[in-house]
């Protein structure tokens, strides 16, 4: 059994994370929790000491694993205090937004030699997990653009645009534009749920990564909010192929694929269920199947608990046998760069 401390026990842990984590009753036991007030919620019997410190948490549970939900302003200050108890540590996205304190973390984990994995659920959902397949299959070639096109929340986009590339690739020369637009209401857009003259924040980072390929990642604050806006989509380009996918969970999905002749075909994304729960997406692509199979059928989960469930796991392997995490404080540290549109 693996000893897990929690730190922050608010909506997020609550409502998305713990369910996750009573999946796992088998194979980890919540041994403590540290909250501000050192109280948890009424209704929450969670069967294990409260703390209002994570110090005196981890020296008297000594956990093997530590989990962090706390809001981005506080979590730097939290990691400072328990990293040199060298404990694994599973942190909710996004870490931080201020750059010297995302430098600092990467460098407290590097400095002792601590893992800091970083949860970013949306690299891991299943549409992304059978693009992930469909890329290594090789059907599109060799992928030398991607695209967030408005779709995805600024960083959760750029982790996604990243996923799609190799592992070593990252940023070398960053351009980004900014720019800002007051919205007026119109007759014609009463479903637009946004205030009178609310800035709409835009924002386009454009970067060379290190592998030759091009990254684009569109934003605008309220680009869902406004009804007069168009498709929104994540776009990966290939030198035999593209996908073209609009949403993140269900099978609004194009795809399009070329082969050697030059004919182009478009693809349909298959979802499959059993017992009601997701357990393959695949498609066909010159008369070959490429799938991915959900790991955690056995398991009570929706689409976005699989994201957080992946990265559960992949701290759970870490701890094991000493395997590489899906996504840590180095790879937010390349991301955030992204975000901000800073070569360094």
């Amino acid at each position: 059994m693996v000893k897990l401390c929690l730190i922050g026990f608010g909506k997020r842990m609550i409502n998305y994370n713990l369910p996750v984590l009573k999946q796992l009753n088998s194979q980890i036991e919540i041994v403590g929790i540290t909250t501000k007030s050192g109280k948890i919620a009424s209704g929450h019997d969670m069967n294990c000491p409260v703390y209002n410190c994570p110090v005196k948490m981890c020296e008297e549970q000594d956990p093997d694993l530590i989990y962090m939900s706390t809001p981005h302003s506080q979590t730097s200050t939290i990691i400072s205090r328990i990293v040199d108890f060298e404990t694994p540590i599973l942190v909710d996205t996004p870490i931080s937004f201020n750059p010297n304190e995302i430098l600092k973390i990467k460098m407290e984990s590097m400095n002792y030699d601590t893992t800091i994995a970083v949860v970013e659920d949306w690299i891991r959902l299943p549409m992304e997990c059978l693009k992930h397949e469909i890329i290594k299959s090789g059907v599109l070639g060799d992928i030398f653009t991607v695209e967030n096109d408005y779709r995805t929340y600024d960083y959760h986009g750029i982790a996604q645009l990243r996923s799609y590339l190799p592992k070593n690739a990252v940023p070398v020369d960053i351009k980004q534009i900014e720019a800002g637009y007051p919205i007026k209401r119109s007759q014609n857009n009463d479903l637009s749920s946004f205030i009178e003259n609310e800035v709409d924040a835009w924002k386009i980072t454009t970067a060379r990564m290190s592998n030759g390929s091009l990254f684009i990642n569109k934003y605008s604050s309220l680009y869902k909010k406004v009804a007069f806006r168009g498709f929104k989509s994540l776009r990966v380009y290939g030198t035999r192929g593209s996908i073209i996918s609009g949403c993140l969970t269900n099978s609004n999905f194009e795809m399009q694929s070329i082969d050697k002749s030059g004919v182009k075909t478009n693809i349909e994304m298959n979802k499959k269920y059993e017992n009601d729960k997701l357990k393959c997406l695949s498609c066909t692509i010159n008369q070959n199947e490429i799938r991915w199979d959900n790991p955690y059928t056995d398991m009570n989960l929706s689409e976005f608990q699989i994201g957080i469930m992946y990265h559960i796991d992949s701290m759970l392997q870490h701890i094991e046998n000493d395997s590489p995490v899906i996504y840590d404080v180095g790879d937010f540290y390349e991301d955030m760069k992204l975000f901000y549109g800073q070569n360094q």
